[in-house]
């Protein structure tokens, strides 16, 4: 028979997988290449909770290591093309435009982000059905949610943006986490006073704006803490902190 204490360890561990599977199930960290390496193309898992995606192009991704910092360009299959630093993504991709003859991203686009623990694939349905019946350029952000805190993710999110120059309008489907995502984007933006290409919506799903009750009641457990990270912490015992650094959209 278990002991109580193991019995709780159990508890908690099952209760992380439910709620944060992808954290658990995410493929063991390879350490950065020595240099950059492309023309070897190699399949991935496509990034789970290690990866951010920096940029985003016609089914192609350009993302950041949250440990190692280095980055690589995956296609719209998951394979790697191109890996090191980001100038030589860049250049890969930019070769790639022209010999596939890709045209730049313009008009509405709807940039869709998961939530805590989650991935990019988590919002799938609600990205095909966007794609189906709307009128918009749809990009299914993926982010290291449970690996940085969230003044990372929202810089993430810039870069992304900032890839699109000739966007002319932008709005936001999100899922839990995802909305303070947005909520720091736009304070940093505004703190900066950095232009953004204007507005459409942001669809909150389940936007913990004003923190979470659950993630303070089990805050103090280091199982869960382990699991979900910097930004798991921020919306539970950090709440005070980060709730500071949010804005409020205008739109």
């Amino acid at each position: 028979m278990r002991s109580p204490s193991n019995q709780l360890t159990a508890w908690t561990w099952a209760l992380a997988w439910l709620l944060f599977p992808a954290t658990l199930t995410a493929p063991i960290l390879h350490a950065a290449p020595p240099e950059t390496c492309s023309g070897i193309k190699f399949r991935t898992l496509g990034g789970t909770q290690f990866w951010s995606d920096q940029l985003l192009f016609r089914g192609w991704r350009i993302q950041r290591n949250a440990l190692t910092h280095h980055y690589r360009l995956l296609d719209s299959k998951n394979y790697r093309h191109t890996w090191g630093s980001l100038e030589d993504c860049e250049k890969t991709l930019a070769q790639l435009k022209a010999q596939l003859k890709l045209l730049p991203i313009k008009g509405k686009v709807v940039i869709v982000l998961h939530g805590l623990g989650r991935t990019r694939n988590s919002m799938h349905d609600i990205s095909q059905y966007l794609k189906t019946h709307g009128d918009y350029t749809v990009l299914t952000m993926s982010y290291a949610s449970t690996r940085a805190p969230v003044a990372d993710h929202a810089k993430s999110l810039h870069q992304v943006i900032r890839g699109m120059p000739q966007a002319t309008e932008v709005s936001f489907v999100a899922h839990s986490l995802g909305n303070l995502v947005i909520r720091h984007y736009l304070a940093d933006i505004r703190k900066k006073k950095i232009l953004h290409p204007p507005w459409g919506s942001i669809i909150m799903l389940a936007p913990p704006n004003q923190g979470s009750s659950m993630a303070q009641q089990i805050s103090n457990n280091k199982a869960v803490r382990a699991v979900w990270g910097p930004s798991g912490n921020e919306i539970g015992s950090h709440w005070s902190r980060l709730s500071t650094q949010l804005a409020t959209p205008k739109c």
